[in-house]
């Protein structure tokens, strides 16, 4: 009894005891369950004097105490685990397996790295796996792979011994085999498959916990894909989400588990749904917020998910706006990635999202902000400014660890924020492309991240990054999907680009996939490279094919940049197949891009008075006969006065430098090849003078040779 111990322990302080009396002492006191107390305390501080003062332990007397001391709370317990550890590696040969079993599955449960320690213990135990049973074979798994000790020499030892004993093998000690080496990342195909092959058969003996470990356990290990086991698992799995028998946890593990194609070849929609119904019909309040972000990242991974799982990751988004300000980084990048994907981030409370954000962004991986990014470019989902500032500046800490798609997904988010005054994002766009512009990095970005990147960037002026995508640009165009193709030709075009061989490879790319375009892609790569002044006959001719059948199906700004296009192919092309195309609906066309509406600011309303004062006699928004507009003109004459905002411009990134963009460049020429004149006026020019009438004057003067 408790009364009995306690009195004994108080007799042991009174009267001299040996060591060996006292470390059985303690050894009773963590049997009983009592990690604390008078009696407990006074225990292993007796204990604790008689080994440090030299008292002789047996051997096993010494392992018993190890387990005791790991079991028992307070000061004097740990320091009598450290002394009983330190003889136990002295002596670590002289122990048997059982007991040197013992001492590792009390160091784990201590939580002690003591390398010297653990190695002395996996060498004794791999010399002596011949004597375990499977409890002792599954414990030292399980020791070593708690306190993280990957130690091969043990690994290999158990993986060796415990096929031949898996007939002995209870429920129990297979999954925590089957975990053990799982997470340990020791790679034992042999025992994998001999476990698979033993608990197949006999799945009806194991309780739920177990059937989630080692569901567990064999997707992580990549091999959830055996059979027997797979299927074994999925009728298990069914079975009991039906009976209610799993807790919050195991169905969180079971839906990670079943949520991995890289993990495994199974199609398994049928348990995520079934694990969705019964986390439902269990309560989403029952889980962790760890394990509910999982279980809404679970459903949402699987591309072939069904109405449970979609009805799951909508209800979890609900629950969670209330509980975000509990949620770890993991846990808000899953949630939120999650939302994006099932379409759900409507449920989000944004205010929540930002203050959760705001709070874990620092502590974030590269991968989690990555998934943050692309959950806000893909869902809309713009969080207040400060936790975006978070993000772009802990972003631009983590570059050194971005991968491929990091580096995609947070140009992309980027280039979809709508705080484009914010110093931390411009900051990181320029940051990110330094980063770009580095060969190798470029070089392992996929087609489709190459696109992404070109089109982020279509609004700035980053020449170094834009001849680094280029190169790797040229041998992804093949791999890149019709709106790839688009995009990417619109992205340089923008950016004024000139990249003759990747306009050439693109138009190649493009005129062979031409026929899975559609209307939005074709009027967009056939304004890009006119633009671009790339003029290949080949890719209109192509579009000239199957356009078509579009034209009906066009928005006013696609029929507005086909009628740009006509405009500039009917004199620069004029034998291309797709001037006839176009010319027989350019009336309609040049309705669409008339009808675009125009306001000047008022910063040109000051440039034209100014004129006007000068005895420049002008119209204000001229249409051209072509139906171009300009700011200012004398039509007679041909001679327009252009005024240029930032709009006009690239943004010049970290060097400064202005240049004008793709489509204001090609408006200029489009005039020129009309006939005008054009003389532009800079935003950036005329603020400089425009402090005072003098200057004013003498700037415009000098500009029209007045």
């Amino acid at each position: 009894s408790d009364e009995l111990l306690n009195d004994v322990s108080a007799h042991a302080n009174t009267t001299a005891t040996s060591a060996e009396a006292l470390a059985r002492l303690c050894y009773a006191f963590a049997r009983k369950g009592i990690k604390r107390g008078e009696g407990a305390s006074t225990a292993a501080r007796n204990a604790r004097q008689a080994v440090i003062n030299g008292g002789t332990l047996s051997l096993d007397a010494l392992s018993r105490c190890c387990w005791a001391s790991a079991a028992l709370e307070g000061e004097d317990a740990s320091v009598l685990f450290n002394e009983c550890t330190k003889r136990v590696a002295q002596r670590a040969n002289d122990f048997t397996g059982k007991q040197l079993v013992t001492i590792a599955f009390a160091a784990s449960k201590k939580r002690t790295v003591d390398s010297v320690l653990f190695d002395a213990i996996a060498d004794g135990i791999a010399a002596k796996t011949d004597e375990l049973n499977p409890q002792g074979l599954s414990n030292a798994a399980f020791a070593y792979a708690t306190v993280r000790r990957r130690d091969p020499i043990l690994f290999a030892a158990v993986a060796r011994e415990a096929p031949s004993k898996l007939k002995s093998f209870e429920p129990r000690h297979s999954a925590s085999l089957a975990w053990s080496f799982s997470k340990a990342g020791f790679r034992a195909p042999q025992l994998y498959d001999a476990l698979a092959l033993s608990c197949a058969s006999r799945l009806n003996d194991f309780d739920a916990k177990q059937i989630s470990t080692l569901a567990w356990a064999y997707a992580r290990a990549g091999r959830l894909d055996r059979e027997p086991l797979r299927t074994a698992l999925v009728q298990q799995v069914n079975e009991r989400c039906i009976s209610r028998s799993f807790s919050a946890q195991s169905l969180s593990n079971i839906a990670w588990s079943f949520a991995k194609p890289e993990h495994n070849a199974a199609r398994c929609e049928d348990v995520l749904d079934s694990v969705a119904a019964a986390a439902m019909e269990l309560g989403l309040s029952e889980f962790t917020d760890q394990g509910l972000a999982n279980l809404a990242w679970s459903c949402a991974r699987t591309p072939r998910r069904g109405p449970e799982a979609e009805r799951l990751v909508s209800k979890v988004t609900q629950a969670s706006s209330t509980r975000l300000h509990e949620f770890g980084p993991q846990a808000c990048a899953n949630l939120l990635w999650a939302a994006a994907t099932c379409d759900a981030a409507q449920d989000l409370d944004v205010s929540a999202v930002s203050s959760s954000l705001e709070r874990n962004v620092p502590k974030m991986t590269a991968q989690q902000i990555s998934m943050v990014c692309w959950a806000g470019a893909v869902a809309g989902i713009q969080p207040d400014p400060p936790a975006l500032s978070a993000l772009w500046r802990t972003a631009r800490s983590r570059l050194d660890e971005f991968g491929p798609r990091a580096f995609s997904n947070v140009a992309w988010s980027l280039a979809k924020s709508t705080e484009t005054d914010d110093e931390e994002r411009n900051a990181l766009l320029d940051a990110l492309a330094d980063a770009l512009a580095d060969r190798k990095r470029v070089g392992a970005l996929s087609a489709q991240a190459l696109a992404n990147i070109a089109w982020s960037y279509k609004g700035r002026y980053q020449p170094a990054l834009y001849e680094s995508l280029v190169r790797a640009g040229l041998r992804r165009i093949p791999d890149q999907a019709p709106q790839e193709l688009a995009s990417t030709a619109y992205s340089y075009a923008s950016a004024g680009v000139d990249a003759p061989l990747l306009y050439e490879a693109v138009a190649r790319a493009a005129a062979r996939k031409i026929g899975s375009f559609g209307s939005v892609d074709l009027h967009i790569i056939a304004w890009s490279f006119c633009v671009a002044g790339a003029l290949d006959a080949r890719l209109f001719g192509a579009i000239a094919g199957v356009l078509p059948s579009y034209l009906d199906d066009l928005s006013m700004e696609g029929r507005a940049q086909l009628y740009q296009v006509y405009l500039y192919l009917s004199r620069e092309l004029p034998d291309s197949l797709l001037v006839p195309v176009l010319g027989e609906h350019s009336q309609q066309l040049k309705e669409a891009f008339v009808s675009q509406d125009v306001e000047p600011s008022q910063t040109q309303n000051e440039v034209s008075r100014v004129l006007t004062g000068l005895g420049w006699n002008h119209d204000e928004e001229h249409r051209t006969d072509e139906g171009l507009s300009l700011d200012m003109a004398r039509p007679s004459m041909k001679v327009a006065v252009e005024f240029d905002g930032p709009t006009h411009y690239l943004l010049g990134g970290a060097t400064g430098s202005i240049q004008c963009n793709g489509a204001t460049a090609f408006k200029r020429r489009l005039l020129k090849i009309l006939g005008w004149e054009v003389i532009s006026i800079p935003y950036f020019e005329w603020n400089e003078v425009r402090s005072s009438k003098e200057t004013r004057e003498a700037y415009l003067k000098t500009k029209l040779a007045l």
